[in-house]
């Protein structure tokens, strides 16, 4: 162990620690691949330097943080409808519509994470859905100091039906290209709050509309506090 935390060294044992519902987990360096899910509410996983992760669903958990890990889009992750039951995936997966209609995620923190590698079928590192692309209220969600460097990816950051609470984007590095749209969706975010989108390097871009692509469904509110954001060539 180190301090609090419970060290693990592969796939089997991540998901023993996530089983039994360890609070904080590190993983050191390696290759995690599969899909693995979060079990319990306040659990923290830390990578260390070289930990590549394939996927993590957070079942709707809350106060969830994810820490220094780098994710491979090109592990085996967990797939969520797009359009016309097409099947893309997700490096980190939210919602829990299946089991309870009403929960997405809340307080969630991804800090410091690397996502790299080619999606083979598209693809979003963060998606804030479930398997069928819907999910509850979301809410209380930071996104900082990550690099988002993947190629074949719909979008980075895909808030598909999520609101309530503050949304953060902030000191990310943003590489990835897009044929279409933009690294940051937000739909029916529903909340009088805006999402806050400051302090990113966007690589590729020349202004806000190029990177964030807000599609406010049915008027359900989508607005957005940009500030101090940097656009690259």
């Amino acid at each position: 162990a180190l301090g609090d935390a419970l060290l693990v060294a592969n796939a089997a044992g991540l998901q023993a620690a996530l089983d039994a519902k360890t609070a904080k987990i590190v993983l050191l360096a390696g290759t995690y691949e599969g899909v693995f899910a979060i079990k319990a509410d306040n659990t923290t996983l830390e990578g260390q330097e070289g930990a590549v992760v394939g996927c993590i669903n957070l079942n709707g958990k809350n106060n969830v943080t994810i820490k220094n890990v780098e994710f491979d889009a090109a592990k085996p992750g967990i797939a969520y409808d797009y359009k016309l039951n097409g099947k893309q995936y997700a490096n980190i997966i939210t919602g829990d519509k299946a089991n309870n209609p009403l929960i997405g995620a809340r307080n969630l923190v991804v800090d410091g994470c690397k996502f790299t590698g080619t999606f083979a079928n598209g693809g979003a590192c963060i998606a804030f859905t479930d398997q069928n692309r819907t999910s509850g209220s979301s809410g209380n969600i930071t996104i900082k100091n990550c690099t988002f460097a993947t190629e074949n990816t719909y979008y980075n950051i895909y808030a598909h039906y999520s609101g309530n609470g503050d949304f953060v984007i902030e000191n990310n590095t943003f590489k990835s290209q897009f044929a279409a749209g933009g690294p940051v969706y937000l739909g029916r975010y529903q909340s009088s709050t805006p999402v806050v989108v400051k302090n990113n390097t966007f690589v590729g871009a020349t202004q806000l509309s190029d990177v964030v692509y807000v599609q406010d469904h049915s008027n359900y509110g989508v607005s957005v506090n940009a500030e101090n954001n940097t656009f690259t060539e």
